[in-house]
């Protein structure tokens, strides 16, 4: 529960921003792309 209160809290502003700048695109698809944009450019992902 904390590591996603920690996710939640810490991917919150760069959701807002991507489903600002793509008008079209609904916050579950905005979250989706930050969390697949930050899990592509995480150096010690599995």
């Amino acid at each position: 529960m904390v590591i996603a209160l920690f996710f939640t809290v810490a991917l919150y502003p760069l959701v807002n921003w991507v489903q600002r700048r793509m008008t079209w695109c609904r916050r579950s698809l905005a979250t989706l792309v930050v969390f697949l944009v930050r899990r592509a450019t995480t150096r010690d992902h599995l």
